[in-house]
């Protein structure tokens, strides 16, 4: 799933769309006149007339100029020293006429005459996925140097017919202009991509404006700046493709497991100290399916001893630039020390309280309780050996907090019972078993994606299991009960377990040495917060057991049978008349 901080969310130049600022180009100069073409206007301060000439015969001139006749269309004065352009056929070659005065013969002030080229139509640029380092516009070739680049989403690239410019140089950028937005102004190819005046980008400036334009997925216009003798070339509209979404990656810390999907790559980094970085330069690698921390076909290297840091993304495709970018944090815990368990009630750690209990009958399933508000794993390996990545982990929850009686009430986590050694089991027979303990890591972050590992295996220690039964404390071994003949006597005694497993079980009474008339009977036994066990034995002679006094005493014999624990009682009846 600290999906920065799956660590998961997606990361990204931060770059705010909007008009870029710049320096406008000249409106007015010094000189006598002077094209602004790429604004589709002129300026002037000398001529005060001017119109749209043609080269004609001499005998439909108006003027000459430069040893050529030229004929003018319309002769229009100049309002504020502007002339606008706009209007122009710009696919043509055309000829703009100047004069001081409206006349063509005027004595000194002669016209003249000044051309613009048509405007360029081969001018092509384009944003595309990088090849070996290679990009195709127009049909030519551009080599990543000669780009704006992001290695990861692309390269903006530009050609002039069959000429490739290399955009990095001043004498190209400085020539070619780019509007973000239809309300933008245009703005020289170096600034747009980070450049101050006219310098060229600093390094990995460009590589950050393209992640933002990326991003948004932001369209551009592009063309050559017109020039004292050109128009502007025909716009080029560039698309940035925008990315996708950073992917949703899921973390399964008790299994081990990363889930990726089909078509993504990652970056990871290790560090046993402090935080896991990575580095800018660092290279992706193809990942795919679910992948475990460590071991396996692709081994990640997560073994709860370092801090960790993923980043992941979907592989950029001919047709769509990578996505952007998930970050898992993956954060070491201390390991646990873990006690040997060679006995019943044993705490499986020295500090953190687990303890197990263990029943009166092994087959009936000991468990683990925790008494703290933390989470932890065991694995019992009944081989001895180190968990792998194969080892299944159980889960022993939390005890719940609760704050009215200021305690924690602990969990119970069962362990189950075999006799065919397997993982996670236990057994009359298990002197090889080990237990191994450790904090549980946690589910990811729903806000950042962050988890925190399982830590550390540790050293296991030996887990060997016996039953854990008590004993009967009371009734005594032999017991009298007197009455009288012909009258119901009733005989109470108490019934204390020194430690009982389960609450609210009666004993087994077998009477074996039978007494007509006389019954037997046991209580469901309650058990004390110190783990012992009371309850009561009732003994019973009926009216009709004795109709005289017996010559010799009679003997009745019974056993009590509790968790496993036997006792025999002898009762002897001394009835009188």
């Amino acid at each position: 799933m600290n999906f920065k901080k799956t660590m998961i969310k997606g990361m990204a130049f931060a770059f705010t769309l909007g008009c870029i600022g710049f320096v406008a180009p000249k409106t007015v100069s010094a000189a006598d006149f002077d094209f602004v073409l790429n604004l589709e206007k002129a300026t002037t301060t000398k001529y005060k007339f001017w119109g749209v000439a043609k080269e004609v015969d001499e005998k439909k001139s108006d003027f000459t100029s430069d040893g050529k006749y030229y004929k003018v269309d319309e002769v229009t004065p100049v309002e504020g020293g502007t002339i606008d352009l706009s209007f122009l056929n710009k696919k043509n070659n055309n000829l703009i006429a100047l004069g001081e005065v409206e006349s063509f013969t005027a004595a000194g002030k002669p016209w003249i005459v000044k051309s613009i080229n048509s405007q360029k139509t081969a001018f092509k640029a384009d944003f595309i996925k990088l090849e070996n380092d290679k990009v195709t516009v127009g049909g030519k070739e551009v080599t990543k140097a000669q780009t704006y680049s992001n290695g990861d989403l692309g390269a903006f690239a530009a050609v002039d017919g069959d000429s490739v410019l290399d955009i990095t140089k001043p004498e190209v950028f400085k020539t070619i202009e780019v509007k973000l937005g239809k309300t933008c102004d245009w703005v020289q190819l170096n600034q747009f991509f980070g450049g101050a005046a006219d310098a060229a980008p600093g390094e990995g400036i460009p590589s950050k404006v393209i992640a933002g334009l990326s991003q948004a997925g932001a369209d551009v216009v592009v063309r050559l700046k017109g020039t004292d003798t050109a128009w502007a070339s025909k716009e080029v509209k560039v698309k940035f493709t925008k990315q996708a979404k950073a992917p949703k990656i899921t973390v399964d810390t008790a299994k081990g497991m990363i889930n990726f999907k089909k078509g993504q790559e990652y970056k990871i980094g290790l560090n046993d100290a402090g935080a896991a970085t990575i580095a800018d330069d660092a290279n992706w690698a193809d990942i795919s399916g679910k992948v475990a921390f460590k071991g396996g076909n692709l081994n990640l290297g997560i073994d709860g001893t370092k801090n960790a840091l993923i980043q992941v993304r979907d592989k950029a495709t001919a047709k769509k630039p990578a996505s952007k970018i998930t970050e898992i944090v993956l954060s070491k815990q201390e390991a646990v020390t873990v006690e040997e368990l060679t006995k019943a009630g044993g705490l499986v750690t020295d500090k953190l309280d687990l303890v197990v209990k263990v029943p009166y009958d092994l087959k009936k399933g000991a468990y683990i309780e925790n008494k703290t508000k933390v989470e932890y794993e065991i694995a019992i390996k009944n081989d001895g050996k180190v968990p792998d990545a194969t080892t299944k982990w159980i889960k022993v929850k939390a005890g719940k907090d609760n704050k009215k009686k200021n305690e924690i009430i602990p969990s119970k986590t069962n362990l189950k019972y075999s006799t065919a050694k397997s993982d996670n089991t236990y057994g009359d027979d298990n002197s090889a078993a080990k237990i191994f303990v450790r904090l549980a890591g946690t589910k990811q972050d729903k806000v950042d994606g962050s988890v925190k590992l399982p830590s550390p295996d540790g050293e296991g220690k030996a887990f060997k299991l016996a039953a854990d039964k008590g004993e009967f404390t009371k009734p005594d071994d032999a017991l009298t009960v007197e009455g009288k003949i012909k009258s119901e006597i009733i005989k109470t005694e108490d019934i204390k377990f020194s430690k009982l497993f389960k609450d609210g079980v009666a004993p087994k009474i077998t009477v074996t040495d039978k007494v007509s008339g006389v019954t037997v009977k046991a209580s469901k036994m309650k058990k004390a917060t110190d783990g012992t066990g009371s309850g009561k034995l009732t003994i019973k002679v009926s009216k009709s057991a004795f109709k005289a006094a017996p010559t010799n005493a009679p003997k009745l014999k019974f056993k009590i049978l509790l968790e496993g624990v036997e006792k025999v009682v002898t009762v002897t009846l001394n009835i009188t008349k």
